[in-house]
């Protein structure tokens, strides 16, 4: 592991909350603190719903086709949510952002969802910033004319973090804002479950599933 990444464990950092602070809660916070500093009189909409919505912190759009995220979105603050695959999703939220959202952070797995991103924020400096890994080879189709009209696309890496300094003080503003970081691990599963725990992930019923790892309370040098 590169020196770079290892950073020393805050203060009061539960061990089973601190995994997120390996690369996703990092990743999706610091989209929002580093990268697009949204202000307070903005429209900002989160489309799939992950650990990512917790970067968000409240008073935010949040789009997504799970409904148990949908009102975990709620609960850490969301003013408006909507269902995806929903007809009528997309006119409702161009209807409430009065034409497009000022700023769109996506965070699926899917191409499509970047697209349908891209979509949904206003033109003459609306903005997208994605942070998905999507297969080799898939492309992402816009329409020359959405591009031209001032919209803006960005992908990032890992929200531009810079562990030393953001881990501590994002630990400090979730514990300010008492965002329940925790809710997040909403299912534990042993070793032998990590096929269930990803197939959990993948039918959308879990949000970041915990593998715990058994160890023995004594280890004894040979």
């Amino acid at each position: 592991m590169s020196e770079s990444r290892l950073v020393i464990k805050p203060t009061g950092l539960p061990f089973d909350t601190e995994v997120l602070f390996g690369c996703a809660l990092p990743t999706g916070a610091d989209m929002i603190l580093n990268e697009l500093r949204p202000t307070v009189d903005i429209s900002v909409m989160v489309l799939g719903l992950g650990v990512i919505v917790l970067a968000a912190l409240s008073a935010l759009k949040a789009l997504d086709v799970s409904e148990n995220k949908l009102s975990l979105a709620m609960h850490l603050g969301a003013s408006h949510v909507f269902n995806s695959s929903v007809n009528g999703c997309q006119q409702a939220v161009l209807e409430l952002t009065n034409g497009g959202a000022s700023i769109c952070v996506k965070s699926g797995g899917q191409v499509a969802t970047i697209e349908l991103g891209y979509s949904l924020i206003r033109k003459s400096g609306g903005r997208l910033l994605f942070a998905s890994h999507h297969p080799e080879g898939e492309m992402i189709r816009l329409a020359p004319h959405e591009i031209f009209s001032g919209k803006q696309i960005a992908g990032t890496w890992g929200g531009a973090t810079q562990p030393d300094n953001d881990i501590t003080r994002m630990h400090m503003l979730f514990q300010k804002a008492i965002i329940p970081v925790d809710a997040l691990l909403s299912k534990r599963y042993k070793l032998d479950q990590i096929n269930d725990a990803l197939a959990d992930l993948e039918a959308g019923r879990v949000f970041s599933p915990l593998i715990v790892m058994e160890h023995p309370k004594e280890v004894t040098e040979v």
